[in-house]
C-alpha cells in the first residue's frame, strides 16, 4: 500500500458524517499532472487528426474507384447494346 505523507491527510471535522478522511493534493503534484495532461493532449491531437484525415481520404478514394468502375461497366454495356442492336 502506498504511503501518504501525514501533511496531506486531514481528518474531517467532528460535525461531518462518520470517520471520513479528506485528502488534499500537493500543489507541485497538481502542476506536474497538468503538465503531463497537456503534453498528452498536445501529442495525441495531431495523431488523431491524421487518423481521421487518412480514413476520410481512403474512403473518398474507395468511393471514387467504385464510381469509376460503375461508369466503365455502364459504358461497356451501352457499347455492347449498340453493337448487338439491329439497325433499321
Amino acid at each position: 500500500m502506498p504511503t501518504i505523507a501525514k501533511s496531506s491527510l486531514r481528518l474531517a471535522n467532528s460535525s461531518s458524517l462518520g470517520n471520513e478522511v479528506q485528502l488534499s493534493m500537493n500543489p507541485a503534484a497538481m502542476s506536474a499532472l497538468a503538465v503531463f495532461g497537456g503534453a498528452s493532449v498536445g501529442s495525441l491531437s495531431p495523431v488523431l487528426s491524421n487518423y481521421v484525415l487518412q480514413r476520410r481520404v481512403a474512403r473518398r478514394d474507395l468511393i471514387n474507384r467504385e464510381i469509376a468502375e460503375r461508369q466503365r461497366l455502364y459504358s461497356d454495356f451501352i457499347s455492347e447494346a449498340a453493337v448487338s442492336m439491329p439497325m433499321r
